[in-house]
């Protein structure tokens, strides 16, 4: 799903120089963080930075500071729902612009009531599942 998703995701915002924020503990958020790497490679999308985490962490806004300092196109997000909702949240607050989309790979459908709830929230500032 992930390679689908970052060529439509790009098609449609056009981004070429992007961000990732990824979870070094969780198995999943490493293996889909492996395979945007790929994928951005295979596309000639730069990678700016490759901030990290680990499972549990609430403060991200070091990574993000990071991430807001080099102006990328898109944040691509490696973690799972929890995370990732903290992390949309911290990066608006801290003032990432509505304009740069964060983009992560498909929550679960229990989640979705509450994550629909967030993007609402910050409808502003794009936030994709791919």
């Amino acid at each position: 799903m992930i390679p689908i998703g970052v060529k439509v995701t790009e098609e449609k915002l056009g981004y070429q120089r992007v961000a990732t924020i990824s979870d070094t503990v969780d198995f999943a958020s490493r293996n889909s963080e492996e395979i945007y790497r790929e994928v951005f490679a295979d596309s000639n999308i730069e990678v700016l930075t490759t901030e990290i985490f680990e499972t549990g962490d609430t403060d991200f806004s070091a990574q993000l500071t990071r991430i807001m300092e080099l102006s990328p196109d898109a944040i691509f997000v490696s973690a799972q729902q929890i995370e990732v909702i903290k992390i949309l949240i911290q990066g608006r607050e801290l003032g990432i612009s509505a304009d740069i989309p964060f983009i992560s790979r498909v929550l679960s459908i229990l989640k979705f009531g509450q994550y629909f709830r967030i993007q609402a929230a910050f409808s502003k500032g794009r936030v994709i599942s791919c």
